[in-house]
């Protein structure tokens, strides 16, 4: 997470209080990942894996961004499932247990979050709409959203699929590998929430060029070596 240092708190909090509700204190883990913000998310994080021992705070060291964050906290993960998830609070822990069923009970790998009632503009609606359909006819799948930070996945299923993404097109890439490897991905619809603190982290003269070129170049390595399971 990068520059949320007014959603990390309150988000330790919440996710703390829902495993403890549902007595998952001894089979949860969560990790907090610092991308090298500008603020003080690092600093607001720490306090709360004090209070909570099941809580660990990580930094990046050197290179940032998203992809580079969740990459961070997969390589950290004991578990055998990992749930990845802003810290913005508009992913409510609540809807955790929604996206793992898709793994222990319908036989997934992979699971996205599928953005129901975003509260977003028009124009980031039209934007997420077009991508999503260019992406789905390109690389074979019917995803909603597949570029949602909301996601589950059987560790040891993606372990081999060597994705290079550090930025917002990590997504891309994941989905894209996990499909030619025939990895089972499927969809779990999920309400998002409106963003109380902050703003923002995707600046889209920045992300679409980055998509496009993310799309173009998995596309053109269609012909070349895919990852085994």
């Amino acid at each position: 997470m990068r520059n949320e240092g007014e959603n990390v708190r309150p988000l330790a909090d919440e996710i703390h209080e829902f495993i403890r509700s549902n007595y998952w204190m001894n089979l949860i883990e969560v990790i907090f990942v610092g991308d090298n913000s500008e603020d003080c998310t690092y600093e607001e994080i720490k306090p709360s894996s004090t209070k909570f021992p099941l809580i660990r705070a990580i930094r990046l060291n050197g290179e940032g961004g998203k992809g580079a964050a969740i990459k961070a906290g997969i390589r950290a993960a004991k578990g055998d499932i990992v749930v990845m998830m802003d810290g913005d609070l508009q992913h409510s822990p609540r809807w955790i247990p929604n996206i793992v069923r898709g793994i222990t009970d319908d036989g997934l790998d992979l699971v996205v979050a599928a953005r129901v009632d975003g509260n977003y503009s028009p124009y980031r609606r039209t934007l997420s709409r077009a991508f999503s359909g260019i992406f789905n006819a390109l690389f074979g799948l019917r995803l909603t959203t597949p570029n949602e930070g909301f996601k589950a996945f059987r560790k040891d299923a993606i372990s081999n699929l060597n994705v290079s993404a550090n930025d917002f097109d990590f997504d891309i890439e994941l989905l894209v590998k996990a499909k030619r490897a025939d990895l089972r991905i499927g969809e779990v619809p999920i309400p998002l929430r409106s963003r109380l603190h902050g703003s923002s982290k995707v600046r889209m003269l920045k992300v679409i060029p980055l998509f496009i070129y993310r799309m173009v170049r998995l596309w053109l390595d269609r012909g070349g070596c895919s990852a085994s399971r």
